[in-house]
């Protein structure tokens, strides 16, 4: 096996990954000045800082038909002009709605990527490094959210009236970078067998896997596809199947434990760890230099975990860790209820909640979700499920400048109590309705649920 060769395009891929981690955290840092720009109240705030979502939920849902029909490559060319474009466009807007549509078009490349790059590696990786290669999607994506605070407060430092707009402006330098490497991948050898191209399947197989293996493995993924009915399946007809009674139970334990991740309070830490920070009294440089170790403990854990998750089981660490989560969010809020805004006490509260959502919730649930699907249903189903992560992402991100502002006095704690007690329906959700799939195959997990 070609190691060097497949690591190469796996991180060139993993590439649409950091972008997707990039672009979902730099608006923390940019929202300080946006808002007071733009002249937003609660309502038009939370609506811009979550219109990429709205892009992010079409984009899982757009590219799944696309990428079979003409190719994962192209497709992810496509994710990173989107994501070009969008960091230029939000950077030079001049108007509100030219802002929210720059933004709508970097949501697009964020719900693809989030989508396709996983399933590129997965296909393009040999089953015996495959978890490793697709974990570092996930890696890649969590220190996309680590840089994009460090740049913000480094950026910070320049005038308030352009800050921002080098903020998101940066992310033009490694999505240009994505645009070019993607030229140089080659396509997913799958895909190709898939559309009877076997000979430039076969010599992209030679290259990753050595010309020893490389017949062997197509000979295999031959056997896979003609055993499998979903490549046939009509847009239409794979929905049915998704819901029908064969396989409604999978798709209903994929959906909720997407939407539960989302609801369970990361995307207040993500979207607006500033303005929290900010809330308790510190400057904008401040709290956006705080942000910076929620980046650090992320990446830490997300590590932690990728080692643990075999080793321990998905539904141990999911269990333990949504307990945590509740526990951090729910003493978060008694602080802010008790008036205990000590900003050391605050960040480590945040820390708590971060570093158990990264050993458990961040990468846990799409294993689970990627597991527990069936093969003939898997790709139709992780779009379905990524399409209702992003929508209870939009709602939670919309909603939560409103709640904070809305709940003072005794109340002001209320928001992240509420997104404790939602982690804690997490906690109750895997402990009686999600089996634990590891080391199992998925004839054995269909018989577990």
């Amino acid at each position: 096996m070609n190691f060097r060769f497949l690591t190469l395009i796996s991180f060139a891929t993993a590439l649409g990954g950091f972008l997707f981690g990039f672009d979902t955290a730099v608006i923390s840092g940019a929202n300080l000045y946006i808002q007071p720009y733009f002249e937003l109240n609660e309502w038009a705030f939370g609506f811009t800082v979550s219109s990429m979502l709205i892009g992010c939920a079409l984009g899982g849902i757009f590219f799944g038909a696309p990428s079979d029909r003409y190719g994962r490559k192209p497709m992810l060319i496509i994710t990173a002009i989107l994501f070009l474009i969008s960091a230029v466009g939000s950077a030079l807007a001049t108007s509100l709605s030219s802002f929210i549509i720059f933004r709508l078009i970097g949501g697009l490349g964020v719900g693809g990527a989030s989508m396709l790059s996983p399933n590129y590696i997965a296909e393009v990786s040999p089953a015996k490094v495959r978890g490793k290669m697709v974990s570092l999607n996930q890696l890649t994506i969590v220190l996309g959210i680590t840089v994009a605070f460090f740049s913000n407060y480094f950026l910070d430092n320049l005038p308030e009236t352009i800050n921002w707009r080098w903020m998101l402006g940066v992310e033009a330098i490694p999505a240009f970078l994505f645009l070019i490497f993607m030229f140089f991948v080659p396509e997913s050898p799958r895909w190709l067998i898939v559309h009877k191209k076997n000979a430039k399947a076969l010599k992209v197989l030679e290259k990753i896997n050595g010309k020893e293996n490389a017949q062997q493995i197509q000979n295999e993924i031959e056997s896979d596809i003609n055993n499998e009915a979903d490549e046939k399946l009509s847009f239409v007809d794979g929905v049915k199947k998704l819901f029908g009674n064969r396989y409604k139970k999978f798709t209903f334990i994929a959906i909720v434990l997407a939407v539960l991740q989302q609801v369970s309070g990361i995307n207040i830490v993500m979207y607006y760890a500033p303005n929290i920070f900010k809330s308790i009294g510190l400057g904008s440089s401040g709290a956006i230099f705080q942000s910076l170790s929620i980046g650090v403990i992320m990446s830490l854990f997300t590590i932690i975990a990728m080692f643990l998750v075999d080793k321990v089981g998905r539904k141990k660490l999911l269990t333990y860790g949504a307990i945590g989560m509740a526990f951090s969010l729910c003493a978060l809020g008694v602080s802010f209820s008790m008036d205990v805004k000590n900003p050391i006490v605050i960040l480590l509260l945040i820390l708590s909640y971060i570093a158990f959502f990264s050993i458990s919730a961040g990468p846990i649930v799409w294993v689970i979700i990627s597991e527990i699907l069936p093969n003939e249903v898997r790709s139709l189903g992780i779009g379905v499920a990524t399409f209702f992560l992003w929508l209870a992402n939009y709602i939670v991100t919309l909603t939560f400048p409103v709640l904070l502002n809305t709940f003072t006095g005794s109340m002001s704690g209320f928001a992240f109590v509420l997104y404790g007690v939602l982690s804690f329906l997490l906690f109750l959700f895997v402990k009686y309705k999600v089996p634990e799939t590891k080391g199992k195959s998925l004839e054995e997990i269909r018989d577990l649920v």
